[in-house]
């Protein structure tokens, strides 16, 4: 988190705020899809249900979709530093 600070230095407190929320949200979805799998795990086969599946799948989606937002906004941050740096003759 400390990095998305650094490459966002000027820009306005609740845009940084905005962007460390995605990868926090990351987390969040991984330990509910983990729940969700252990759940599945102590029903066995013969407890499975569509739903517990739908349920740890949905998670597994959300955490998929949030990490992809986060890599790619640090990428393109990287890019516009990057960029910036470059312009600026590479100071």
């Amino acid at each position: 988190m400390a990095g998305l600070v650094r490459l966002t230095k000027g820009w306005p407190p609740r845009a940084q705020v905005i962007l460390m929320l995605v990868p926090a949200l990351g987390a969040l979805f991984d330990f509910m899809e983990n729940t969700a799998v252990r759940r599945m795990l102590h029903a066995g086969a013969e407890g499975l249900t569509v739903d517990l599946v739908t349920r740890a799948n949905s998670w597994t989606v959300l955490k998929s979709a949030a990490d992809a937002v986060a890599v790619t906004a640090l990428v393109l941050l990287l890019v516009w530093r990057g960029w910036q740096r470059w312009r600026k003759g590479g100071s």
